[in-house]
């Protein structure tokens, strides 16, 4: 799917289903935030993929 389509609260449930054994949903909140920081910092250097 393309991750420039999905919003931010789509991006959490999705995680959250998936990870949902091992994650709250602070820590996937948490997950996130720090990923907004780091791409922030690096300005897109960063290319991220989602396997699933």
């Amino acid at each position: 799917f393309d991750m420039q389509r999905i919003t931010l609260e789509e991006l959490k449930h999705i995680l959250f289903h998936a990870f949902r054994d091992h994650l709250t949903m602070k820590d996937i909140e948490n997950i996130i935030i720090n990923e907004e920081e780091s791409l922030n910092e690096n300005s897109g250097n960063c290319q991220t993929e989602f396997e699933g």
